[in-house]
Formats: structure tokens, C-alpha cells, sequence
């Protein structure tokens, strides 16, 4: 299974298993209405969280929190359904940062990103496709740099705000020199090599 097929099967299933009590619960149209209105987009449910895998793409699970380890390689974001006839929609991102940005960050995936005039605002603007099963995703991962503390993320579809998720990125631990340490994959204790600095990882 591929990576982007394990994201896809693992938001269908939290979607269907968390819309009930969603905060962001959004009406599902009939397909009468669908036909009425073709280029209609309609939200059904969004979350916010991290992607933990053990060090396997194939035992991979999405959780659901506003808590993110700082740790190396963590990836963690938002995932939404949407019904809708199109093929893809236009996707803004804005971030309200715990301090300003010192750089500004690379443009990638055709992406526009832009900063406030105190950096402390970042904003991504992006047409994103549509997923098979009207899913839609988008994750990071925590660099070195990141700045701990308490952000704010508001997510819009077609300019309308469907989740605002206040989340906050832990303190990176620092680096130990021999002893035991934490494996970033899997979160158990071993021991590193006398002299080592780095966190363990599964071989």
C-alpha cells in the first residue's frame, strides 16, 4: 500500500467513525440537489491531528488531538470529506504563529504563501484535488526550527471557514549524549551508542 493510499483509507475511516460528533458537521445534500447546484461544494466533517506508524507505513494510525510531539519526521494535519462535482477546490490555510517567522518558507506544491507585516500571520493558498471518496488532506512535518508553542490554524474551502483548530507544538527535548533514549517512531527506551546526540529510530 502506498503512502498516500494509507492516508486516504485511514481519513475515510476516522471521518465515517468521528462525523457523529464532529464539531464541524456540515449538511449532506441529496442527489437532487447535487444536479441543482453543480459546482456546489459541502463539507462533511473535518479533523485535525497526527499521523504515528510505528515505523510501518502499513500499521499507520491518524489521532485525533491539538497536542504535537516536536519530535523528528512528525507529521501532522488536517483531513476532511466533501461532496462535491468538482475535481478540485481552492484551499486557504492561515497560521497564527507563536512568534514571527524568521524565513520566509519555500513555495512548493504551486502553492501561494504569504506573511503579515509582523510575520507572526502565515498564510497558504493552494487548488487542492479531490481524492477518490471526496477526500481531502494536508500534513507537515515538525522541523528542527519550529518554534514551540500555542498556534492557530483556520482552514477555508472556496473562502468559507470550515475548522479552526488551536493546536500547540511541544518543546523539542534535547539532545542526550549516551544512556538511554526515546525512539521517534515507536516511543520505546533504548539505549544510545556513548557520544551519540541524536534520538534513537527503529532500524
Amino acid at each position: 500500500m502506498t503512502y498516500a493510499g494509507t492516508v486516504l483509507a485511514l481519513l475515510v475511516g476516522v471521518v465515517s467513525t468521528l462525523a457523529p460528533r464532529s464539531a464541524v458537521n456540515r449538511h449532506v445534500a441529496s442527489d437532487a440537489e447535487l444536479l441543482n447546484a453543480a459546482d456546489t461544494v459541502l463539507i462533511n466533517v473535518v479533523e485535525f491531528g497526527i499521523m504515528r506508524n510505528n515505523g510501518d507505513i502499513d500499521s499507520a494510525a491518524f489521532i485525533a488531538t491539538r497536542v504535537i510531539p516536536n519530535i523528528e519526521d512528525q507529521e501532522y494535519g488536517w483531513g476532511l470529506t466533501v461532496r462535491t462535482s468538482r475535481h478540485a477546490v481552492h484551499v486557504r490555510e492561515e497560521f497564527d504563529l507563536p512568534r514571527p517567522a524568521s524565513v520566509a518558507e519555500a513555495t512548493h506544491n504551486a502553492a501561494s504563501i504569504t506573511y503579515s507585516d509582523d510575520r507572526r500571520r502565515l498564510v497558504i493558498e493552494r487548488d487542492m484535488r479531490v481524492q477518490p471518496g471526496g477526500v481531502m488532506w494536508h500534513f507537515w512535518t515538525s522541523e528542527e526550527d519550529d518554534a514551540p508553542g500555542a498556534y492557530e490554524l483556520r482552514l477555508y474551502i472556496e473562502d468559507r471557514l470550515v475548522g479552526r483548530f488551536p493546536y500547540v507544538l511541544e518543546p523539542r527535548a534535547a539532545p542526550r549524549r549516551g544512556g538511554n533514549g526515546v525512539c521517534t517512531k515507536c516511543n520505546k527506551v533504548g539505549s544510545l551508542d556513548p557520544g551519540a546526540t541524536s534520538a534513537l529510530a527503529c532500524s
